[in-house]
């Protein structure tokens, strides 16, 4: 008899109910989160045909990658999927999520989730702190500005370089109290700049070396960032069935609404990596804006800028130029622009 394990994970605790393929309960229980603990938990059933089950989270890859190691079948489901059918329960507890999650599982109405590879992992985690550096130093120089117009220093427009040698020059002017106040945050404003280049640093060197980011780099006005970016999101390319299936997981497809004879589209979805997705952007605009070679692909965008306006254009070819990307990673061959020549 086949047996499914419902994980309702927390930062402490993990409650778990196992039920058989009829639908039983054979078993409940409430644990630490540790992968090992749970393992013991789990083995103590003695059943060997069993799934298990949770939902998306903070530690739904450490454990989903912990308990596969050894030899469990483990299946990683959508959250947002999995909070929709559990709202119909009238008392929300971590027993009885752990049995809905259970049912569901034992159901199939769930939607698995494609856990990423530890390298994918990595470079996220380069991608999310320089995204954190970049929102810091930004909190930062708007503070320095706010700080002098106390007294009456408006600095006005100044570019990275000459930021730092201009406040430090109206510094001089200033009280000892608010030159100490001031100086603390131009040397941690010094420090995120220094740590932020060698992120950047870190992110082209990576690109250049990997053959997946440098393969898509052939593709104009797409760089290392970019490239990055898609390679760590998309992980395994080969897992999408379609590569137009691509724009809706990044959400640069629109929301559909049909009932009875109603039938609308309304704006992209924004489901999936925002931050991916306004890379594609910047890259479509600049492709659009700022390419000057001869491009099939910029002349579609244009054209479709003329119909729709430019914004609808530049999130349909952001949307184009990630479909295409997708299958260059799947046929390995570089960017063609002549294959775009309409016929």
């Amino acid at each position: 008899m086949t047996y499914y394990a419902g994980l309702d994970v927390g930062l402490r605790r993990t409650s778990i109910c196992v039920v058989d393929e009829t639908g039983r309960q054979a078993h409940a229980s409430e644990v630490a989160t540790d992968a090992e603990v749970i393992v013991k938990a789990l083995a103590k059933l003695k059943r060997k045909q069993v799934t298990v089950g949770l939902e998306t989270g903070q530690l739904s890859i450490f454990l989903t990658k912990a308990l596969r190691a050894k030899g469990w079948k483990v299946v990683c489901m959508d959250a947002r999927q999995v909070a929709a059918a559990l709202s119909t329960q009238v008392n929300k507890t971590d027993r009885n999520d752990a049995r809905g999650i259970a049912h569901l599982l034992r159901c199939g109405l769930y939607r698995e989730v494609h856990v990423k590879s530890d390298a994918a992992c990595d470079r996220r985690i380069v991608l999310a702190s320089r995204r954190q550096l970049m929102t810091q130093v930004a909190g930062l120089e708007s503070t320095l500005r706010g700080l002098l117009k106390i007294h009456g220093v408006v600095l006005g427009p100044a570019n990275r370089l000459a930021f730092l040698p201009r406040v430090r020059k109206v510094m001089k002017g200033l009280g000892d109290g608010a030159r100490t106040g001031l100086e603390a945050l131009l040397s941690s404003l010094e420090h995120m700049r220094s740590v932020l280049a060698s992120l950047d640093r870190q992110v082209r060197n990576g690109a250049k070396e990997d053959a997946r980011s440098a393969l898509l780099m052939t593709m104009p006005c797409v760089g290392p960032l970019t490239s990055t970016s898609l390679v760590t999101v998309l992980d395994d390319a080969t897992r999408f069935k379609a590569s137009r299936s691509v724009g809706a997981y990044l959400g640069l497809t629109p929301r559909q609404y049909a009932s009875g004879e109603t039938q609308r589209q309304g704006r992209i979805s924004r489901c999936g990596p925002a931050e991916c997705r306004s890379m594609l952007y910047e890259a479509a605009h600049c492709l659009l804006h700022f390419y000057k070679g001869p491009s099939h692909l910029k002349r579609w965008g244009e054209r479709l800028a003329k119909k729709k306006g430019m914004k609808r254009a530049i999130v349909a070819l952001a949307r184009r130029m990630a479909v295409i990307m997708h299958r260059m990673l799947i046929t390995g061959e570089p960017f063609d622009d002549a294959r775009l020549k309409p016929a």
